[in-house]
């Protein structure tokens, strides 16, 4: 790059600045968008229930049960024939709210129920998030997030497979139909070991994910516009910029210069998350989970066992599904239950095999726990992560020395000096981050 004759500072005009401060127009105040608020304010409580009322009702009718049927039966209502002309039943609702509400609140009400899961994933979630001021609980919930989506795949086939495996070992009595679904449990079952493991001791993907985002969006060419000078502004022609030159110049400074310090804040703040209780939290949940799904498989599986041959256990009155969860947990540690005892010897084996399965469950169980409060891998991942973060904080740093010839420090000065719209942003994103905070990590990658 070469040497620019003059400094790009001396063609700054500070006198721009004190003429910038023009008076602001007034603005009619909009009086009904403040009571339109207030009355959405009463509203929103009551819609969100009927929404989540709503979508709970379609949830068990698609998925459980015929929820209208037990519901009417439960309060011993012999009125089964309504469910039948459940139409007519939201026809008259609807007319019902058309008649006491406008046209829009009624259209603008339908869309909001209809509409509700996103409202609570793309609103509800996210304020509740900024409410709590709290970055450690942000970067938990897109841990979540992230591991959710990089498992949805396999969560959707594992779930249907178990959910047909599960339906069949309930309903068939055909042999092979049984043997296939408890095989296909198992399998499941086997899969969800190796992956809560591997992912107790593996770094997270939710890491990899911000590394290789910063790293294209600081290598990007739009970063790279937008924190580049104009080439007419570096031009020796211009001795003095205008108001539209030194606007841009502020703003093309500003823009490096917030980018920086959004790295530095977000290092840091993985920092925080880094030393929080979160990755113990959830590699426990993970095993609690991990618990729940082996008990109700093998639950499962010598239930289809015992419709397949009766005479594979003992017992003294025919034994449920609930009986054989009894089973399962006694047989974790090795013991049985007097309700219903192993007789044949596959019965047996899948016995010991739950025992072998307790044994396991409990060392891998054991080592995740000292391995999380040690805070060993994943605790080397994370900081390695964030002086990746701090490198290319480091790589914009110097791309602004360069084109603007001040240090980061010296830049904010500049900034805050000519009211740059994003100053005070800036200087907040800086207070939050510690002086000796890039030291502490030790040397980049």
């Amino acid at each position: 790059m070469p040497k620019r004759s003059t400094s790009i500072w001396s063609k700054v005009d500070y006198d721009l600045t004190e003429q910038d401060e023009t008076p602001t127009a007034e603005v009619e105040p909009a009086v009904d968008a403040g009571e339109r608020m207030r009355r959405w304010r009463r509203v929103r409580p009551f819609m969100d229930i009927a929404a989540s009322m709503f979508w709970l009702w379609l949830f068990f009718k698609l998925f459980i049960t015929d929820i209208d049927r037990k519901l009417l039966d439960f309060g011993g209502v012999d009125a089964g024939w309504l469910v039948e002309y459940r139409a007519f039943f939201f026809v008259g609702l609807i007319a019902v709210i058309t008649l006491v509400a406008t046209r829009n609140r009624v259209l603008l009400g339908i869309a909001y129920v209809a509409l509700f899961p996103l409202v609570v994933l793309l609103w509800k979630i996210p304020k509740t998030l900024i409410k709590t001021r709290s970055w450690i609980t942000f970067f938990a919930v897109a841990n979540v997030v992230s591991g959710l989506i990089s498992s949805f795949r396999y969560a959707v086939l594992a779930g249907a497979i178990g959910l047909f495996a599960t339906l069949f070992i309930l309903a068939s009595d055909n042999g092979t139909l049984l043997a296939i679904s408890a095989l296909s449990l198992m399998a499941i079952l086997g899969v969800s070991y190796f992956r809560t493991i591997r992912f107790a001791v593996r770094p997270s993907r939710f890491l990899e994910i911000q590394e290789k985002a910063i790293e294209r969006a600081v290598d990007s060419e739009k970063l790279g516009e937008l924190v580049a000078l104009n080439e007419e502004l570096k031009s020796d022609e211009v001795e003095r910029f205008n108001a539209q030159q030194q606007d841009q110049f502020v703003q093309s400074l500003t823009n490096g210069v917030l980018a920086n310090r959004v790295l530095g804040f977000w290092a840091f703040e993985l920092d925080e998350y880094r030393q929080s209780p979160f990755s113990l939290v959830f590699n426990l949940a993970g095993y609690i989970w991990l618990l729940v799904e082996t008990t109700f498989v093998l639950s499962l599986v010598n239930y289809a066992m015992y419709k397949g041959d009766q005479g594979a256990f003992t017992f003294v009155n025919a034994p449920s599904l609930i009986t054989f969860v009894r089973y399962v947990l006694a047989s974790f540690g090795g013991g049985e239950i007097a309700a219903i005892q192993a007789h044949s010897d596959l019965a047996r084996a899948i016995s010991i095999a739950s025992t072998l399965i307790g044994v396991v469950f409990l060392l891998g169980f054991g080592i995740t726990l000292f391995l999380s409060i040690r805070k060993g891998r994943q605790d080397q991942a994370i900081r390695s992560a964030i002086r990746r973060i701090q490198a290319q904080g480091q790589v914009l740093e110097e791309r602004l020395r360069a084109e603007y010839e001040v240090s980061l420090s010296e830049a904010i000065e500049r900034l805050v000096e000519l009211r740059a719209a994003l100053a005070g942003i800036i200087t907040y994103l800086s207070s939050r981050i510690p002086s000796d905070f890039e030291e502490r990590m030790g040397p980049k990658t």
